[in-house]
């Protein structure tokens, strides 16, 4: 965020364009994400690899940035082989080494059952969480055709953010109402794109969806008024939501108005 918001400040900008640079930024960063969120969503990537389970199930949960880089960690094993197996530490361990460079070799563990991992010593996943090309080597030798759960980080799936906001909202105690009314609206605008996209197919599921965003528009502003008039009733400050205080009202200055 720091090093894209330094292209738009230069050496000798002034204090009053800052803020419009600033400004400009955002609005970048903001459709950036929009379309990146609408690729995802309504795009589908044409499948290129001989693990066809396990790149569609990439596909399906990554967003379209994240999946392009499991993609090539995918195409990468196939220029992987394994030595030998060996059966240590409650699970097979695999010393695997690239085609033509025996000497650079990867050790990884594979453990089975409910909690099923796989730990490779390249460390890939930890520092970046993608899977690496000998995690799906593994997974290949062992014939699995899902990623395990244990290799899939939330933070690059589709549903991160909404599984985030979700998340906070449940915390939700020490945080202030500014900050959650904003998660809020994030987390519902994010449920309801699917519903307006499908809705704006046909007359009839426009119709009956403008309808009911008419009746909730109603209800949720009664329910607003409401909690603004008890917040006004209580005593104590404490208790009082700070969004009460409103913004002075604007007038004119006195004199000549100036041209």
């Amino acid at each position: 965020m720091n090093k894209y918001v330094k292209d738009y400040l230069r050496k000798w900008v002034k204090l009053f364009e800052c803020i419009p640079e600033i400004d400009r930024a955002m609005l970048r960063l903001r459709n950036t994400t929009a379309k990146d969120g609408f690729n995802a969503k309504y795009s589908t990537p044409v499948l290129k690899t001989a693990l066809t389970k396990l790149e569609q199930q990439a596909s399906l949960i990554y967003t379209h940035r994240c999946f392009v880089l499991v993609r090539h960690e995918i195409e990468s094993c196939s220029t992987l082989t394994h030595d030998n197996v060996m059966h240590n530490f409650g699970g097979p361990v695999y010393v695997l080494s690239k085609y033509g460079e025996p000497h650079n070799n990867w050790t990884c563990v594979y453990h089975g059952g409910e909690n099923m991992r796989i730990e490779c010593g390249c460390r890939k996943y930890e520092s970046e969480g993608i899977p690496c090309c000998h995690l799906f080597y593994v997974m290949k030798c062992e014939h699995l055709m899902e990623i395990p759960p244990a290799l899939i980080m939330k933070r690059w799936t589709k549903s991160a953010q909404t599984d985030t906001c979700r998340e906070f909202i449940g915390k939700g105690e020490d945080t202030t109402n500014e900050v959650v009314e904003m998660v809020r609206y994030g987390s519902l605008s994010a449920m309801s794109n699917k519903v307006c996209f499908y809705a704006s197919k046909n007359a009839d599921g426009y119709a009956m969806l403008m309808n009911e965003f008419s009746r909730w528009e109603g209800i949720c502003e009664g329910l607003r008024q409401k909690e603004e008039e008890t917040s006004l009733k209580l005593g104590s400050a404490e208790q009082c939501p700070p969004n009460i205080v409103k913004d002075p009202n604007i007038i004119k200055t006195k004199g000549t108005q100036a041209r």
